[in-house]
């Protein structure tokens, strides 16, 4: 996703770099299950290796946050 960004604010420049990590990350996660598919359809082995899902979830949770923010959206619930 490409614009102009010169007439945006600091501000909508930040929100805009938080979407674009968010279908980057999105885009991501997509193609690393369209691997595993083509991977196990040829026959091949997958070699499974612990994460850090509090990690993980806690920079989706960032992401979430951030539209939810953009989107005028207020939770009292969010765990971050």
């Amino acid at each position: 996703m490409k614009m102009d960004t010169d007439n945006l604010t600091d501000e909508q420049k930040e929100y805009l770099s938080k979407i674009q990590q968010v279908v980057k990350d999105g885009m991501s996660l997509i193609r690393n299950m369209l691997d595993m598919r083509s991977i196990e359809g040829d026959g091949i082995t997958m070699k499974w290796e612990e994460v850090d899902v509090v990690q993980t979830l806690k920079g989706v949770l960032k992401n979430a946050k951030a539209i939810a923010e953009l989107k005028n959206i207020n939770n009292k619930n969010y765990c971050f």
